[in-house]
């Protein structure tokens, strides 16, 4: 009788042990849960802050679209002038990691059932996926480095998994620089710009002598302003050397003039000044509500700040108004 209360008590000190273990795991799980939640969140949040950065200096206005998965995607591809079609082939996206796990599930659906065709079908399609997948990323990103301005080879090393983490440096340098500048045209005019930067080399009493060429930032262009939001999205304005052009509500003062229940615009709003000697343009704000360079920055008033091309300003708080200097 003895050896069974013994028995009894010893079975009821383990249930107490495994209780007091479930209920501290309980009470471990109620904080591992929202610091699991907060580390997943924060990177998220800084990516989708980098991405839209990144988005206005592209001159998009959409912020927005940075946070929202798949929306996020749609928003990159707007940065670097891809079709949207890209972010089912885009490894770094939403529908590229749904569609990645749709065809492991027939993979693995033929190696439970046995059936040696069904998967070598689904390996067949699995591996032709992320080949395309890779190729597509290299298209997006070779246009997209291109665009600020580094060679379009960089895009290896976003395809390349012992070289990602570079990418994701040069992505940030990219949203948070201010030297960093968005310039726009076909893949092929970045090519021939590119073509026009380095060294040639010449023979110069049998020696390799190298020639500094003219750089992407060298070759002259038509200057221009391109609005791409509010009531000037799409329009373009050739501007010649020495040219100001005045923007506001005042059709006797300015001459892109907006209509006056632009409340957020001034009458004489600021000017832009197009320099051919340095190839900027020379920005000067008049307004009550400020001109803001594509990076947040307010232009201080009435002080000619010079900007190089492919700089976006918004006129006002709201950001409704905004154009292109290139």
């Amino acid at each position: 009788m003895t050896g069974m209360i013994g028995s009894i008590g010893y079975m009821s000190d383990i249930y107490s042990f495994f209780a007091s273990m479930l209920a501290l795991l309980a009470g471990m799980l109620w904080l591992t849960v929202p610091i699991v939640i907060i580390l997943l969140l924060v990177p998220y949040a800084l990516t989708g802050y980098a991405v839209m950065l990144t988005g206005r200096k592209a001159g998009l206005d959409t912020d927005w679209m940075a946070y929202i998965p798949i929306a996020r995607q749609l928003y990159q591809m707007q940065i670097a002038r891809c079709p949207w079609w890209y972010i089912f082939l885009f490894k770094e996206g939403t529908a590229h990691n749904v569609i990645l796990i749709l065809l492991s599930q027939i993979l693995f659906a033929g190696v439970r059932g046995l059936s040696v065709a069904f998967t070598v079908f689904g390996l067949i399609i699995l591996l032709a996926y992320v080949v395309a997948s890779l190729v597509f990323t290299f298209f997006y990103y070779r246009e997209f480095y291109q665009r600020f301005g580094f060679h379009k080879y960089t895009a290896f090393i976003e395809i390349v998994w012992t070289t990602e983490f570079i990418g994701t440096i040069f992505q940030m340098y990219i949203a948070f620089s201010r030297s960093v500048k968005y310039r726009e045209g076909t893949v092929e005019d970045l090519d021939y710009l590119y073509s026009s930067q380095g060294a040639a080399e010449c023979q110069d009493d049998g020696r390799t002598v190298a020639l500094h060429q003219m750089s992407p930032q060298e070759v002259k262009r038509p200057a221009k302003i391109t609005g791409i939001a509010g009531k000037y999205a799409g329009a373009s304005f050739d501007v010649a050397d020495g040219e100001e052009v005045i923007f506001g509500r005042s059709a006797a003062e300015a001459n892109i003039v907006f209509d006056q229940y632009e409340t957020d615009i001034s009458r004489r709003h600021c000017s832009v000044r197009y320099d051919a000697m340095s190839d900027q343009f020379v920005v000067t704000d008049y307004s009550t509500n400020g001109t803001y360079a594509g990076d947040g920055r307010m232009f201080t008033p009435k002080q000619a700040v010079s900007v190089e091309r492919g700089t976006i300003i918004y006129l006002g708080k709201n950001r409704k108004n905004s154009f292109r200097l290139g």
